[in-house]
């Protein structure tokens, strides 16, 4: 994988977690506005930098990250920003694993009661448990299922 491609990606990472952050804050507003952001550094990913299969596994995730982005950026209403983040994580972490970053530590965590018990999964910048999902209603409710190191 280029580096290029991973300082993208960072940016893509970077913007993501102010989203996610709005979202432990459960701020709809700040969440649609965050969201636009994440869009952005979405499009601006040259997929010049990949080949191959690397290419096409890029553009396959490209198209629910799109989706997803929009559709929390598209509504004030938190049930559903919470329900598309949810899947923008599933994509997003392959994408992250697949990769790679240039220098990060990344905490992927879990709550096993979002989406009404089913469970979702997301990316922090932190150890410490502030669950997207709840927010103040359960902030520490999760835990860390993956320490992923860059360097």
């Amino acid at each position: 994988i280029d580096p290029a491609f991973r300082e993208q990606l960072q940016e893509v990472y970077e913007t993501y977690i102010r989203m996610k952050n709005a979202f432990v804050a459960s701020d709809a507003s700040e969440i649609q506005h965050r969201a636009k952001e994440v869009g952005s550094a979405l499009q601006a990913v040259d997929m010049e930098f990949l080949a191959g299969e690397s290419h096409m596994k890029w553009m396959r995730l490209l198209e629910t990250l799109h989706a997803e982005i929009s559709s929390i950026s598209d509504t004030l209403d938190l049930s559903s920003q919470r329900k598309a983040f949810s899947i923008f994580n599933d994509a997003f972490y392959t994408a992250i694993i697949t990769f790679g970053l240039p220098e990060d530590t990344v905490y992927y965590q879990y709550c096993p009661m979002a989406n009404r018990d089913q469970g979702a999964y997301w990316l922090s910048e932190i150890k410490e448990i502030r669950n997207p999902y709840f927010g103040e209603e359960m902030l520490s409710c999760g835990e860390t299922r993956e320490t992923l190191e860059f360097k």
